[in-house]
């Protein structure tokens, strides 16, 4: 038997267990293959739905009179849709630890069936700065399990950063067999030990750090503009081109064009996956005049083109 039917009969084996403890939610991932596992997932899906709906009264119930059963479990995205934060029993739900998801696109642990849905609703958050809607999501587990959430949607704006931030909360049931069968499986990570660089005589001036940390805040809130001359940039924030070109290459490992350039590609990327505004729109929110430049320094920095990874 091929390893991907033995993964996908492991799926079904235990959204199956999980029916038979109760538990309603969860969804065989769906694949592109046409067989006969592919039906049952299919089936199985279905009569998950059916059985969702059908025991909803009676889940309420039960899930009023069993509050250590329920875990909040909340994410908060910036407005470029990737996570800053995340509540530590996130692990109990999706099987994986708050920082394994920390940067990360909020894409990456929805279900592909799901993705073309945030996307129109990623769109819409990007031009509303109060937007509160309730959600039905669709996630994926470390293990590629899916289960149906109910999450609120909210975005906030920041009037004195002047940054939009993602909300997403949702309160999740579980059984308590369920629970304690993920405590046990939680994974341990070694700690590592990041050696500290020692900052040269130049940055370690308060005021200088200060300036290239101004500077830092500037590229990321204005990545849609065009990058002043560093002559002006220093000038702007009261110190010399020459603390700006190397102060700022030792304190973020990177010169002051190629962080602004990166930061461009990931903000791209994080679009492109996260929203359906069409590639000018895109190519213009990240400082392009040119669609088809942009296309280029895409497709140069991610070795892919940017229409692949929407198609994906």
């Amino acid at each position: 038997m091929r390893s991907i039917d033995i993964e996908r009969l492991k799926d079904i084996q235990q959204v199956i267990q999980a029916m038979a403890q109760g538990d309603f939610s969860l969804r065989v991932a769906r694949t592109a293959e046409d067989d006969a596992i592919e039906t049952i997932s299919v089936v199985l899906n279905m009569m998950g739905e059916e059985m969702k709906e059908t025991l909803k009264f009676y889940s309420d119930m039960r899930r009023r009179s069993s509050q250590n059963e329920h875990i909040h479990m909340v994410f908060i995205l910036d407005n470029n849709y990737k996570i800053l934060f995340v509540t530590n029993n996130v692990n109990m739900i999706l099987g994986y630890e708050a920082t394994e998801l920390i940067n990360k696109s909020f894409s990456t642990i929805l279900s592909e069936n799901y993705i073309e849905l945030w996307r129109l609703v990623g769109s819409k958050i990007l031009f509303s700065e109060r937007y509160n809607k309730q959600h039905e999501m669709i996630l994926r587990s470390k293990n590629n399990i899916e289960r149906a959430y109910s999450c609120g949607v909210v975005s906030i704006y920041d009037k004195i950063a002047k940054a939009q931030y993602i909300m997403i909360d949702s309160y999740q049931p579980l059984l308590r067999s369920k629970m304690l069968e993920d405590i046990k499986k939680q994974l341990t990570e070694s700690d590592t030990i990041k050696s500290k660089k020692k900052l040269p005589n130049t940055l370690l001036r308060p005021k200088d750090r200060y300036a290239l940390q101004n500077i830092y805040n500037y590229i990321l809130k204005n990545l849609d503009k065009p990058l002043p001359h560093l002559k002006d940039l220093a000038h702007e924030y009261a110190i010399n081109e020459f603390k700006l070109k190397y102060g700022f290459k030792k304190l973020y490992g990177t010169s002051v064009f190629r962080f602004c350039k990166q930061e461009r590609m990931k903000k791209a990327r994080l679009l492109i996956e996260n929203t359906n505004l069409s590639m000018g729109e895109i190519a213009k929110i990240c400082g392009y005049k040119s669609q088809t430049h942009f296309s280029k320094d895409f497709s140069a920095y991610f070795e892919i083109a940017p229409s692949k990874i929407r198609k994906a």
